[in-house]
């Protein structure tokens, strides 16, 4: 029995319900994990430092991580001169995606992307035109809410590069500059200027410490890269080696905007046009390696498909045995991975002849030090529950007595901690399990159960203090269904809470 306080809130009832859930769960071995939002802070970043010239192991990796070993390897005999794989040093010829592969992309998108919506909606220092701004607010929704955008690549660069219509590139450099200075999305103790992955930093200089010609090769805007590894990786990527997607510059007095035909006068100067010269992605990354390098990587790192091209390209370096190596986003305590999404792409890696990276298992550390993951987001990282595609039911069965605010079961037993709400094959057991209870209820009440991340069964291997961020992401979803339900559904009527 539960002895309710007078002046007890029915969300502080319902935390206490859910506790006592949670413990009869781990008893039984089944998790029930919800209750109230809580933000927790996860992962010093830190991790130990190790001596390449002594141990053969480059800062940042774990001492056994295969990937590490096979490039440590790959590198050693490309500049023995006694070697069969002996590389001349005008060939040593390194190629890096960016987001994603050397600077993070989960806060809660690309550079690029977040970096458009946070100057077209809230940059108080700008007024962005109303069809931007509309665009901004929908492509917000899009990363933050699931919401899809009818052709939006289409879109993206249609209406991407109006944002800096008519600025000079050092303007445009200064609007990127302005940006690295916030914190970011999800993190304590970091801003958008740090967040590179050290231990690919560390690659990096470890590379051109054994004279590699290192190029960053991006689908990011060219001139954000430039800015973007400006303290970082700039002594080791000069702006010429990067490579990106390309705004299109024009003579400020150039009213047809057509270079071509147009003679630059001492008193224009370029500006951006407001539209794209090139995209830089799949084939496009290849061909660009061509045109700007003139010759063929024989290493390459990406995390994506947007790579493979890249990747494949450097593959066909016959001549020296050219590598791919692609990150896989599975880490989920140190950063906003994904599993599913990870063992999906390590399948296409596989099929391709692509080496694969595992950061959960293979990154002695992660961000610069400091820098602490908020395991639950900021606010608009929690669900939505005006989305009725976010319920498994609403309002089922009208004129009932009471409501019956359901909590489902974990029946989640896949490798991963929390269920992902894109997870279609888990719902449906998520409503076979709803389903077993109700039949108890359906006659007398109202049925609401929401979907929620709920912790998978794996986070039963974790140690409690481990576990408890990935309990709390959870408890934020089911209390935010819930208050969404007490604010839009009960009006005063009785509740039943189950789970």
């Amino acid at each position: 029995m539960i002895i309710i306080k007078e002046d007890e809130s029915m969300k502080a009832v319902m935390r206490r319900i859910v506790s006592i859930l949670t413990v009869i769960a781990v008893m039984t071995g089944t998790g029930l994990l919800t209750g109230c939002a809580v933000t927790a802070v996860v992962n010093d970043n830190a991790g130990p430092a190790y001596n390449v010239e002594a141990s053969g192991v480059i800062d940042g990796w774990k001492p056994d991580s295969p990937a590490m070993l096979s490039i440590v390897e790959f590198v050693r005999d490309s500049v023995d001169e006694t070697s069969d794989a002996y590389i001349p040093v005008e060939d040593r010829i390194a190629v890096f995606d960016m987001d994603g592969t050397l600077y993070g992309e989960r806060f809660p998108t690309y550079f690029n992307d977040w970096l458009y919506i946070q100057r077209a909606l809230y940059d108080e220092g700008y007024e962005a035109p109303a069809e931007l701004k509309e665009f901004a607010k929908a492509w917000e929704d899009k990363v933050l809410k699931g919401i899809p955008i009818e052709d939006f690549d289409a879109k993206e660069r249609e209406l991407g590069p109006k944002l800096y219509e008519g600025l000079s590139s050092e303007e445009y450099y200064e609007v990127v500059r302005k940006f690295k200075q916030k914190p970011v999305w999800g993190f304590e103790g970091m801003d958008y200027g740090d967040a590179f992955f050290s231990p690919m930093v560390s690659l990096v200089e470890y590379l051109c410490e054994n004279d590699y010609s290192v190029y960053i090769v991006s689908a990011t805007y060219r001139d954000a890269v430039r800015v973007m590894t400006e303290g970082v990786l700039d002594e080791y990527v000069p702006a010429d080696r990067v490579i990106g997607t390309d705004l299109l510059y024009v003579a400020s007095g150039d009213t047809d905007r057509d270079s071509m035909f147009y003679e630059l006068k001492p008193e224009d100067e370029l500006v951006i046009g407001g539209k794209l010269f090139l995209k830089n992605q799949k084939t496009n990354k290849a061909a660009m390696i061509q045109q700007e390098i003139g010759k063929m990587p024989v290493l390459a790192f990406g995390n994506s498909t947007g790579d493979f091209s890249m990747a494949t390209y450097t593959l066909q370096n016959k001549k020296y045995g050219g590598r791919a190596y692609m990150l896989l986003c599975d880490d989920t305590l140190r950063d906003y991975g994904d599993p599913d999404v990870a063992e999906a792409f390590k399948k296409k890696c596989d099929e391709n002849g692509f080496y694969t990276v595992s950061m959960k298992d293979e990154f002695a550390s992660f961000y610069p030090e400091g820098a602490q993951m908020l395991k639950e987001g900021q606010d608009a990282a929690v669900t939505d529950y005006s989305a009725r595609e976010n319920w498994a039911y609403y309002a089922e069965g009208e004129n009932r007595a009471a409501d019956l605010f359901i909590i489902c079961p974990t029946v989640d037993t896949r490798d991963e901690y929390n269920m992902s709400l894109d997870d279609q094959k888990t719902k449906g057991n998520f409503i076979g399990a709803l389903n077993m209870e109700r039949g108890i209820y359906e006659e007398s009440t109202r049925m609401f159960a929401p979907y929620y991340r709920q912790a998978a069964m794996k986070v039963y291997d974790l140690e409690a203090a481990e576990r408890e961020p990935y309990m709390e992401m959870a408890y934020s979803d089911i209390s935010a269904a819930f208050e969404y339900y007490l604010e839009n559904e009960n009006n005063g009527r009785p509740i039943i809470l189950a789970g």
